[in-house]
């Protein structure tokens, strides 16, 4: 009986000491501030609507050998009142009559799984990969799946991840009025780009 708990302890104490081990197995990267932009274009008959922000912030993690295919997870973040359309009176109507952003304060990307190629990736070409997660807009949370290019770069210790999505937002999907104001202006689908750059910690 003694000899058993005995082991019983050992495999416990084993558990313990090896639950740090995975739990750190991973490489965390910070989107940099001035490395980043955040885009939409809406192509409506009556006019070209182009707006943009730097005011992006996210994280993403994944597995210590950079192996996305087996472990990702991203978050990013945006501040939707800093979008400028180069227009003062055209910035106020989309922060107050179009997106809300007093109520939708940011748009949110969560990614809980990627695709793609990754021996080129970590060889430092330029791919091409499907991300998979959710994007919130106004309230509503949908989940697209977005074509994303994303180049390694090393440097030293550290390395960086350069990647630009580009997917389509249908209005009426988030449940975003058009004022009568911009309704002959905006498109009913506007395309958003996101690019960044995150380095590693």
């Amino acid at each position: 009986m003694m000899c058993l708990t005995r082991r019983v302890l050992a495999l416990v104490l084993l558990s313990f000491s090896l639950y740090p081990m995975s739990a750190s197995a991973s490489q965390s990267y910070v989107v940099k501030p001035s490395k980043n932009a955040v885009t939409f274009n809406s192509n409506a008959p009556v006019e070209l609507i182009e707006g943009h922000t730097d005011k992006l912030k996210g994280s993403i993690s994944l597995s210590e050998d950079l192996n996305f295919n087996k472990d990702f997870s991203a978050e990013f973040n945006v501040d939707l009142a800093s979008i400028d359309t180069g227009i003062a009176l055209r910035n106020e109507h989309m922060r107050d009559n179009f997106l809300q952003t007093a109520k939708f304060p940011e748009a949110v990307f969560k990614v809980s799984k990627v695709t793609g190629d990754h021996e080129a990736f970590l060889q430092g070409r330029t791919v091409s990969v499907v991300a998979h997660g959710s994007v919130t807009i106004h309230g509503i949370t949908l989940e697209p799946k977005v074509p994303v290019t994303v180049t390694l770069k090393r440097k030293g210790s550290k390395s960086s991840l350069i990647f630009t999505g580009k997917f389509p937002v249908r209005l009426e999907d988030y449940k975003i009025q058009r004022p009568e104001v911009v309704f002959q202006k905006l498109a009913d689908t506007v395309f958003v780009t996101v690019s960044a750059t995150a380095t590693s910690n």
